[in-house]
C-alpha cells in the first residue's frame, strides 16, 4: 500500500507561503527586462515554485517523476526543473505537473496513466515534454488526472482522463492529446476537483460539470454533467477554488462564500456533518470574512486576506490549517499563527482523502455500485486499502449489493 508523503508536514500553507518569499523578485527586479511573477503550486505530494527568472523549482515526492529533475528520487529540498526557461505559470496536479512558456505552449511531466501529459501517449516522464498541438496559451489549470488551457482568443483546450465527463467537451473519453472544448467558451478562469471541475465566466456566474454528488453544482439534481450547468445560487464572482467534495467564491466585496459537501467543516459555517453524507448546493457567505483577496481549498478551505494574514477552516489532522494544533477541525475560520505579509495561498495533500463510510454509501446508492467506487477511488486515493475494502463490503452487504 502506498502511503501518502508529507502526512506529518509543517503545515502546508505557512509552508508554500514562506517558499514564495525565498522565491520572489529581489527589490527592484520586478522591472527588469525578462522578470516573471514569481508563483507556487501545491500538488497532492510536491510543490513547484517559478522564480522570476522563468526557472521552476520543485520538492516533495517525486515517485512519478513529477518534480521534472529526470528521477524519481524524492526531493527535501527545492531542485531545478530540467531543461525549463522562460516559464510564466504552473500548474502541480496529483501526480503531475505542468508550466506555460512565454511563447504560449505548454509543457509536462509525471504521471501519464490518463493521457494527463497530453503528449499523444501514456508513457510517464522524469522530465518535461510538449503537450502536443497547443499554442497562444494564456492561463492551465490541473485537475488529479485532467488539465485545461485557455487560448488568447478564448478557446478551451482539454486532455486527460474523462471517465465523468470532467473534460466538459460533452463526453467520457479520455483525451490523451488535447481536444478544443466547444460547451467551455466564455470562461476566464477553471477550477478542476478530482472527478469535476467549476468554471467562472466573465459576467461573474459560475458553472460545473463532471460528476456531482454533494451539490458542488448548487442545487441542481445530482449525476454526471458532461457539459456545464450554472450554479443557479452565485453571481458577482471573481474567483472560484474547487476542494475535493465542495466550492468556493470569492465575491467583488471581498466575502468568501461555499457549498457543496460538509463533513470535516469546510464550508466554514460553523458546522460539519461527520460521518452524515453532507449536502449544501445553495452557497451561504463564510461569516466573519472579509477583505478576502484569493481562496484556494482541498478537504480544507483556505482565504488569504489584503492584509496578508491567512485563514483557514476545515480538516487539519495535519496541521494544514497552521493554526498551532491538529486536534481540532475548525467550522469557522481560524487564523494561521506568524503568517503576515502574505501574497499568495496554495492547498495541497496535507490531508486524508478517504471516504467516510456515509460518503461511499451515498456514491453505492446513487451511481449503482462498487465499479463506480473503483473506477473513481484508486486504491493510491485512500488512507488505508484494507480499511477500504472491508468498509465497502461492509456497505454492500448492509445494502444487499455485492461485492
Amino acid at each position: 500500500m502506498k502511503r501518502l508523503f508529507l502526512r506529518k508536514a509543517t503545515p502546508l500553507a505557512l509552508v508554500l507561503a514562506m517558499v514564495l518569499t525565498l522565491f520572489a523578485a529581489k527589490p527592484g527586479a520586478a522591472g527588469a527586462a525578462g522578470a516573471v511573477e514569481p508563483m507556487i503550486a501545491a500538488g497532492d505530494h510536491h510543490c513547484l515554485a517559478l522564480k522570476s527568472d522563468g526557472t521552476v523549482w520543485a520538492w516533495g515526492w517525486n515517485g512519478h517523476g513529477q518534480l521534472g529533475d529526470g528521477t524519481t528520487t524524492d526531493r527535501p529540498t527545492p531542485v531545478q526543473v530540467t531543461g525549463l526557461s522562460g516559464v510564466t505559470a504552473i500548474a502541480a496536479a496529483e501526480y503531475h505537473s505542468l508550466a506555460l512558456k512565454s511563447d504560449g505552449t505548454v509543457w509536462a511531466w509525471g504521471r501519464n496513466e490518463k493521457g494527463e501529459l497530453g503528449d499523444g501517449t501514456t508513457i510517464g516522464r522524469r522530465t518535461p515534454v510538449q503537450v502536443t498541438g497547443l499554442s497562444g496559451i494564456t492561463a492551465i489549470f490541473v485537475g488529479d488526472h485532467h488539465s485545461f488551457a485557455i487560448k488568447s482568443d478564448g478557446t478551451v483546450w482539454v486532455w486527460g482522463w474523462n471517465n465523468a465527463g470532467q473534460l466538459g467537451d460533452g463526453t467520457t473519453t479520455d483525451r490523451p492529446t488535447p481536444v478544443q472544448a466547444t460547451q467551455l467558451s466564455g470562461f476566464t478562469t477553471i477550477a478542476p476537483g478530482e472527478n469535476f471541475a467549476l468554471g467562472l465566466k466573465s459576467d461573474g456566474t459560475v458553472w460545473g460539470w463532471g460528476v456531482d454528488l454533494f451539490g458542488i453544482f448548487g442545487n441542481v439534481a445530482p449525476g454526471y454533467r458532461q457539459s456545464p450547468v450554472q450554479n443557479p445560487g452565485l453571481s458577482g464572482v471573481t474567483a472560484i477554488a474547487a476542494g475535493s467534495t465542495h466550492g468556493l467564491a470569492l465575491k467583488s466585496g471581498g466575502t468568501v462564500w461555499t457549498w457543496g459537501n460538509n463533513r470535516v467543516g469546510q464550508l466554514g459555517n460553523g458546522t460539519a456533518s461527520g460521518e452524515t453524507t453532507s449536502t449544501n448546493p445553495i452557497p451561504a457567505q463564510v461569516a466573519g470574512l472579509s477583505g478576502v483577496v484569493a481562496i484556494e481549498g482541498h478537504n480544507h478551505s483556505l482565504a488569504l486576506k489584503s492584509d496578508g494574514t491567512v485563514w483557514g477552516w476545515g480538516h487539519n489532522g495535519s496541521g494544514q490549517l497552521g493554526a498551532g494544533s491538529t486536534t481540532t477541525y475548525p467550522t469557522t475560520p481560524v487564523q494561521a499563527v506568524g503568517l503576515s505579509g502574505g501574497v499568495a495561498i496554495a492547498a495541497g495533500i496535507a490531508r486524508h482523502r478517504g471516504l467516510s463510510r456515509k460518503d461511499a454509501f451515498q456514491y453505492l446508492h446513487t451511481f449503482g455500485g462498487i465499479e463506480f467506487m473503483k473506477e473513481h477511488y484508486e486504491a493510491e486515493h485512500l488512507l488505508s486499502l484494507d480499511d477500504t475494502v472491508e468498509d465497502l463490503g461492509i456497505l454492500c452487504r448492509d445494502n444487499g449489493g455485492n461485492l
